[in-house]
């Protein structure tokens, strides 16, 4: 009797292992399915970030005047994650090919954005200058190639990240200065470019071909930003926001700056947050994840959200208590402080 119930016993324990063994198995195969990447991107409500302590004029640190820049957080969502995306009211998803480009990796996205805010941070810079009425011109170390179009003449030839010195005898600052000698050339021409790669400096030469949009244009097909720019001005202004990416802080940034100069710009007692791209004319351009920027405006306390007009429908319909005010270049952002001052 004893030995048939260790019998019993040594069977029911192996049953038991077995099952065990089967539902980690189980739990094995369902977390590698879940955290499968999918190519969504996800949407999440960020941070509204006081801009003043991110800007220093002259090495002096700023101080807050209550001008918010708004985040998202973003990521490439695992399976896991977009099915709670779908039922989240605060996340939203989108397709990594309304995101990146042809040809373009997750991981140049990301580092393209982070390229990108250094841009904006200097053209806030240089705008800000200009509406004061001070001399003001961008420097730089060279064009940093954003990316490369597939099939053009740049492709296979130049990568992104790399960083373009000189066309033909031309010393290559900016960005701009890059795509300028670009406009001067027919297309069919070669030029010489000399890059730097990963602290190795080399060269090629590139046929030009006919632009896109213009036969009558030359272009060798990438995208570039100033490598490292520098704004020369009254005054040595920098700003530090950190691990944030992307440009659509530029129009929080401008104001800032501004703000440091004219005190009277920024009205008191009022919690102003906002959002938009800048551009070289001044123009704030649409940006994306409106409505999380909006809830974090909400969440940070914020009075005003100023908000690109192309994006003004999706903000006034996330706004539950900021009062939403949208702006199609920095004169009217500049004139939504004014009035806000007289308000209050």
């Amino acid at each position: 009797m004893t030995g048939n119930r260790l019998v019993a016993m040594m069977r029911a324990a192996r049953r038991q292992v077995a099952r065990l063994a089967v539902l980690a198995v189980i739990l094995v195969v369902a977390f590698y399915f879940l955290s499968w990447p999918t190519n969504y991107l996800i949407l999440r409500p960020g941070q509204a970030v006081d801009v003043g302590p991110m800007i220093s004029v002259d090495g002096q640190a700023g101080e807050s005047q209550g001008l918010l820049m708004t985040t998202v957080f973003t990521n490439q969502a695992r399976l896991w994650l977009a099915v709670v995306g779908v039922f989240h009211p605060g996340i939203d998803m989108v397709h990594l090919s309304n995101i990146l480009r042809p040809g373009q990796t997750i991981e140049e996205y990301y580092l393209q954005n982070q390229w990108l805010m250094k841009d904006s941070q200097a053209l806030a810079i240089q705008l800000a200058f200009e509406q004061l009425g001070y001399p003001v011109h961008m420097a730089g170390e060279g064009a940093v190639v954003t990316y490369v179009l597939p099939d053009a003449p740049a492709h296979g030839e130049l990568k992104v990240g790399d960083v373009i010195t000189h066309l033909d005898s031309m010393t290559v600052q900016t960005g701009d200065e890059l795509l300028a000698y670009l406009q001067e050339i027919s297309p069919g021409d070669i030029v010489a470019v000399r890059y730097a790669r990963e602290q190795e400096i080399a060269s090629v030469e590139i046929e030009t071909g006919e632009h896109p949009e213009d036969a009558m244009r030359s272009y060798i097909g990438i995208m570039v930003l100033t490598a490292g720019p520098q704004v020369i001005g009254p005054s040595d202004v920098t700003i530090d926001a950190g691990e944030v990416g992307g440009p659509s802080a530029g129009l929080m940034f401008t104001l800032q700056v501004m703000g440091r100069y004219d005190r009277e710009l920024v009205p008191q007692g009022l919690v102003i947050a906002g959002t938009g791209i800048l551009d070289r004319d001044a123009n704030v351009n649409p940006v994306g994840g409106v409505r999380q920027k909006v809830q974090a405006a909400e969440k940070a306390g914020a009075d005003v959200f100023l908000v690109p007009a192309a994006n003004a429908r999706e903000a006034e319909q996330a706004a539950t208590t900021v009062d939403v005010f949208p702006v199609g270049n920095l004169d009217e952002a500049v004139q939504v402080l004014f009035s806000l001052d007289k308000a209050s």
